[in-house]
C-alpha cells in the first residue's frame, strides 16, 4: 500500500507541473503560458509502475489540490487520496488518515513539489513544444526526467512518462470544469 501512495503523490506531483505557467521564447518552443490545461478538471488515468497496473480517476477542483480515487486493482477499488499543499489524507475502507507532506509518508513528494514549483518559477528546467496538435512539456525534478503531452487544441491531458521510475500514464476521458 506504501508503494501505491507513492505512486500516486508522485502522480500528482508531475500534475502539478502543467498548472505553473511560465516559459522561455526560445526558438522551437512554445511558452508555458500557452499550453491550454483548465485549473479544474477531471479525467481517468491509466497507470504502469514497475509492471504494476492500475486505473484511477482524478479530480483537480483547483490548483494545487487533487484527489485521486482508485478503481483498480479491485483489491485497491475504493482507496482515495486527497492532496493539497498543506496535508495528504488517504481513505481506505472507512479508514482516513491524514498525514503533514513533511511527515516520513509525505516528505519525499512534498521536497519534490517544492523543488519543482521553484525550478519553474525560476523559469529552469521545464521546455514545452508543440507539434502534430500535441504540446509536449518537458523537464527533470527529483522523481527524473518526464514528459507530459496534451492536446493542443482542447487542452487535454494525453500521457506523462517517467522512465527512470518505470512510470507510464495514459490519460482518457478529460473533462475540464469551469470556473
Amino acid at each position: 500500500m506504501k508503494r501505491c501512495c507513492l505512486l500516486l503523490l508522485s502522480m500528482l506531483l508531475m500534475l502539478t507541473l502543467c498548472g505553473c505557467q511560465s516559459g522561455s521564447g526560445e526558438a522551437g518552443t512554445v511558452p508555458l503560458e500557452e499550453v491550454p490545461l483548465a485549473d479544474r478538471f477531471t479525467t481517468s488515468a491509466s497507470i504502469r509502475y514497475e509492471g504494476f497496473e492500475m486505473v484511477a480517476e482524478v479530480d483537480r477542483d483547483r490548483p494545487g489540490h487533487y484527489v485521486i480515487e482508485l478503481m483498480q486493482p479491485e483489491s485497491l477499488a475504493g482507496m482515495r487520496l486527497d492532496l493539497s499543499e498543506e496535508q495528504v489524507s488517504i481513505t481506505y475502507k472507512g479508514i482516513t488518515a491524514d498525514f503533514d507532506p513533511d511527515s516520513i509518508a509525505g516528505s519525499a513528494i512534498a521536497r519534490g513539489l517544492v523543488g519543482t514549483l521553484n525550478a519553474i518559477a525560476a523559469e529552469q528546467g521545464i521546455s514545452a513544444t508543440l507539434a502534430d496538435g500535441v504540446f509536449t512539456l518537458a523537464g527533470e525534478n527529483e522523481m527524473g526526467a518526464f514528459t507530459l503531452t496534451l492536446d493542443a487544441e482542447s487542452g487535454s491531458l494525453l500521457a506523462l512518462s517517467v522512465p527512470e521510475r518505470e512510470l507510464e500514464i495514459t490519460f482518457s476521458n478529460f473533462l475540464a470544469h469551469d470556473a
